[in-house]
């Protein structure tokens, strides 16, 4: 970089636009030249294409903070946004909530189909969780078949359960792979910020313990933490199968 005005060199990135209308990334290099008695009489530079090392660094940024097998945000991105999203709620004073997603008797899916259909059912179920929630919101996959939801502003426990409601329902119909039927379900669990904790861990904590007791309930359920919120009819359900 530049140290001394007129003296040193400069070296910066800029991204400029093409004639055809397309942008690219370069990397200019500019040299001071002097004459024979260092006197400055003006610059040489030198401007490189540097896109696809751009591209690249951005790729294996992606990668470093998103699920490689469904592409949703990983923990570490998941709970960089929480983060972020409640320090935002206790400036203004405002709720969110957290869900901890889990898929019913998915170890099955796997044993009896084989980890490829259940990589699918992975990627699908991602898919229609997406499609459950608000560009506000996030989904994020912590493990195995362990999903997150974050719903930044809130303003009664009636919105997280109608999305929650939306999630569990989503997830119940049956998935159609490779001319295959399966059928599985989730428990869910709903924190509250800051009713249910004011940090990421205790509101994940609680988060998680109020999709173990879904999951007490037979599956196919949704819990709050610390409410006598009346949770959706469990309904009955068979192990996953082929039909």
């Amino acid at each position: 970089g530049r140290t001394d005005a007129g003296t040193a060199a400069l070296r910066y990135e800029r991204e400029l636009t093409c004639k055809d209308g397309t942008w690219l990334w370069t990397e200019v290099n500019v040299v001071p030249h002097r004459d024979g008695v260092g006197k400055l009489v003006g610059y040489h530079g030198v401007t490189r294409d540097i896109s696809e090392r751009k591209r690249t660094a951005e790729r294996m940024e992606h990668l470093a903070r998103h699920d490689p097998l469904t592409d949703l945000p990983n923990r570490a991105l998941f709970f960089d946004r929480l983060d972020v999203v409640l320090s935002l709620s206790k400036r203004n004073g405002t709720r969110l909530a957290l869900m901890f997603v889990d898929l019913d008797r998915f170890k099955p899916v796997n044993d009896t189909f084989g980890h490829a259909v259940g990589d699918v059912l992975l990627r699908e179920a991602a898919g229609r969780m997406r499609a459950c929630i608000r560009g506000s919101d996030t989904v994020g996959r912590i493990g195995g078949d362990e999903f997150v939801v974050l719903l930044p502003a809130v303003e009664t426990q009636k919105a997280p359960l109608v999305v929650a409601e939306k999630l569990r329902r989503a997830l119940a119909r049956p998935f159609e792979i490779d001319g295959r039927r399966i059928g599985i379900s989730c428990s869910i669990g709903i924190a509250i910020a800051p009713d249910d904790g004011c940090d990421p861990i205790e509101l994940a904590k609680n988060a998680d313990m109020a999709m173990y007791l879904a999951k007490q309930q037979g599956g196919d359920a949704v819990r709050f933490f610390g409410s006598q919120a009346e949770a959706p009819r469990v309904t009955e359900k068979a192990l996953p199968r082929e039909t």
